[in-house]
């Protein structure tokens, strides 16, 4: 597909359709894999690995989101063609390693654009993903590009596309950049201020199972604690700092529990509330836990 926009042929959006309804169906039948798609990439490939990242992104979270079959379709289309208007950027640009020049700059600033109007010229192509081709690089404090747009202007599919897009983008090794981790993603991520719906953005960090540091979560044992960081071959596991017992509703003396993806007990049953729990001064309470040492824990998330 990339490969025909490059020499001017309509891009044919039906075969889009079932490939993002294949990748649904995988994401059916294994959700854990997710995490792996997205972390496979080859440097070279990278545009067009990413845009299917993008699409199983897009598809996990419309379906956290409880959106209708059909959105959750055409945002997956969206998805694969958020970015092909990369086409009509030179390889040199979009592979330099280091700073780009202003005119460089201009260039990739003109992929959505590019890639709106190349669709717009394709028969099938849903709106949703014509939305968010225009759009991925839009910020809901109104500082983003093609438009300007900010806040409730911009759509949902505006909004997840952005998350996605940037998330996919971090934790992808790059020729001037080193990956994050999904963790150390999530949690810069929540410091972007005006870059991200911070609601929305919770809500794709519950789609995956991953939470930014000083996260608050709830256990299957009864325990609530916050997030500390992430350990396992690929960064899969979530360590949390249990230090509330939610039946004594007291403080315990905190441990820390390595918790993989695919744990039943204990297992993260996902965030949870201060608010809730009545904590008289959160923000003191968390940066206390945070700043504990403490020795790691028995490993956790084999059962």
């Amino acid at each position: 597909m990339f490969e025909g926009a490059r020499l001017g042929r309509a891009v044919e959006v039906r075969r889009m359709v079932r490939l993002a309804s294949s990748i649904g169906a995988s994401i059916e039948r294994d959700a854990k894999a997710l995490i792996n798609l997205v972390r496979l990439k080859e440097k070279d490939q990278y545009t067009y690995l990413h845009s299917v990242a993008v699409c199983a992104l897009m598809i996990n979270f419309a379906r956290h989101l409880e959106l209708d079959a059909q959105q959750v379709q055409d945002l997956g289309v969206a998805g694969l063609l958020h970015d092909v208007g990369k086409v009509a950027v030179s390889d040199e640009i979009l592979n330099k390693p280091g700073a780009l020049s202003k005119g460089e700059m201009q260039a990739v600033r003109g992929h959505p654009v590019a890639g709106h109007r190349l669709l717009a010229s394709s028969q099938g192509a849903p709106e949703l993903a014509l939305e968010l081709c225009l759009r991925h690089h839009e910020k809901v404090d109104g500082t983003g590009y093609p438009g300007g747009l900010k806040g409730e202007q911009l759509s949902l599919a505006a909004r997840m596309g952005a998350i996605c897009d940037v998330y996919d983008a971090v934790t992808s090794n790059r020729p001037y950049k080193q990956a994050w981790t999904p963790c150390e993603a999530l949690t810069e991520m929540q410091k972007w201020r005006g870059h991200f719906d911070p609601a929305l953005l919770d809500r794709f960090a519950d789609s995956l199972g991953i939470y930014a540091v000083g996260t608050l979560v709830r256990l299957s044992t009864g325990e609530l604690g916050i997030v500390v960081g992430s350990a396992g071959e690929a960064d899969e596991d979530v360590i949390v700092r249990a230090f509330f017992d939610c039946d004594a509703l007291a403080e315990i003396d905190p441990v820390d529990r390595a918790i993989a993806p695919s744990a039943e007990h204990p297992r993260i049953i996902g965030r949870d509330s201060p608010t809730f729990w009545r904590f008289p001064d959160w923000d003191v309470l968390r940066h206390r836990i945070l700043a504990a040492k403490i020795a790691p824990g028995p490993e956790e998330g084999d059962g």
